[in-house]
């Protein structure tokens, strides 16, 4: 299996870990990766969001699940050479401003 399947595996893990879990069901989020696969999602989900588009970071985050986001799992040590050092940035900028929040 290539490290960009394992990045999808570990989205969709992630989906039905924050459904069951913390009852967020992010539908569309999971249709995105089925379709685009998780690397295209998860640089897209990088770029700045509106308050909408942050709803499923936003339920996990209330839930104390950090761990589940998309930002968390791009950050572990696996899949780091997956995202150039720009997205990582944005990814970093994008959690400064959530705090703030």
């Amino acid at each position: 299996m290539s490290l960009e399947s394992d990045l999808t595996n570990a989205f969709i893990d992630g989906y039905h870990v924050a459904g069951k879990e913390v009852g967020y069901w992010g539908c569309r989020f999971l249709q995105a990766v089925r379709k685009n696969g998780g690397l295209a999602t998860a640089k897209r989900m990088l770029l700045p969001r509106n308050a909408g588009q942050r709803k499923g970071l936003d339920a996990l985050l209330e839930a104390n699940r950090p761990e589940l986001t998309v930002e968390a799992i791009i950050l572990q040590p696996k899949f780091l050479s997956l995202f150039t050092k720009q997205k990582l940035q944005l990814q970093g900028s994008a959690s400064a401003n959530m705090a703030k929040q």
